[in-house]
């Protein structure tokens, strides 16, 4: 088991509504070990050429790369967004026992 082999993934999220049946539906599926919700914060950005400002939680959660591709195609598939920001951020270092929870939780 290596660090390289787990991802955070980070997605901006409208409420904890959203973020809840994102979170259960994906640990349903086993797809995800974790999921943080940030509080609220204050999102500005452009959209179809507007500029607009809006109230988002952070959702991060933890799950193996080999999990990914499954795990974003049902994320997009439950987030109220027409385009989500999803991103995946690789470990670089990590306690080994949380990489193995993670593992672990995953099987």
């Amino acid at each position: 088991m290596k660090a390289e082999d787990f991802l955070l993934v980070y997605c901006m999220v409208p409420d904890k509504k959203s973020a809840k049946k994102i979170a259960h539906h994906l640990l349903s599926l086993n797809l995800i070990a974790c999921a943080n919700v940030f509080p609220k914060g204050q999102s500005f950005y452009k959209w179809k050429g507007k500029l607009e400002e809006s109230a988002e939680l952070a959702l991060i959660l933890k799950t193996k790369k080999s999990l990914y591709k499954k795990m974003s195609k049902e994320l997009v598939q439950k987030h109220p967004y027409e385009c989500p920001g999803l991103c995946a951020i690789s470990f670089n270092q990590a306690h080994p026992p949380f990489l193995k929870w993670i593992h672990d939780s995953l099987l």
